[in-house]
């Protein structure tokens, strides 16, 4: 009887261990499967973003001028071509340097500068890996953007930075002609706090969650 028992008790020990295994295998097929839903899911969404941000971006202007050239309609020694040339330039440099961190403030940025190239204004960013915190909050920043790029005149530049605080992300945007813009609400927003100074011809505004 005693031997039995210890056949018994090796018997279900043997059960007992083929079927951990077994759940253990499951779980872990289990837990790759939804990984990789995860993975696919995330790389769906970056390829949304990023075709959003392209078709923002306006190349239409950049492909045209370099067709003409091709096509001998623009002589590229003429000096107006030249200076096309050089503003299509400035704008796909800053057009590239855009972080693909930006999932949702890389549309709006994307389409700031082509506004800004159309308007012969010069847009300046400077927010490095910094995104808005939703696309909603992103929507906010690139208006605001964008009503500086249409208040300021044609040769300004609008300076645009998004930054980490103490109180979340923040952004600053630096330009002229600003006052009818913030004169317009368009910076107020519940949840966030707007802080407006000028500094010599220009304004600056700074736009931070509220306290």
């Amino acid at each position: 009887m005693g031997g039995l028992s210890a056949l018994i008790v090796a018997a279900g020990l043997a059960v007992f261990r083929r079927e951990f295994a077994r759940i253990g295998a499951q779980a872990l097929a289990d837990e790759s499967s939804a990984n990789a839903l995860v993975i696919d899911a995330a790389s769906r969404r970056a390829a949304v973003l990023g075709r959003r941000r392209w078709e923002g971006a306006g190349l239409q202007d950049s492909v045209a001028l370099l067709s003409r050239i091709a096509d001998g309609a623009a002589d590229p020694a003429d000096p107006a071509v030249r200076a096309a040339c050089a503003s299509e330039e400035r704008y796909l440099r800053q057009l590239t340097l855009l972080s693909p961190e930006l999932s949702y403030l890389g549309y709006w940025l994307a389409r700031a500068l082509a506004e800004a190239r159309d308007l012969g204004v010069e847009l300046v960013l400077r927010c490095g890996d910094v995104d808005a915190p939703d696309e909603s909050v992103a929507a906010f920043w690139g208006e605001l953007v964008r009503q500086a790029i249409a208040a300021s005149p044609v040769g300004g530049d609008v300076i645009v930075g998004v930054f980490i605080t103490g109180d979340g992300p923040c952004v600053t945007i630096m330009g002229r002609r600003l006052a009818d813009v913030w004169a317009s609400g368009a910076a107020d927003r519940e949840g966030w706090a707007s802080e407006w100074d000028v500094l010599e011809d220009r304004y600056v505004v700074a736009i931070r969650p509220a306290a």
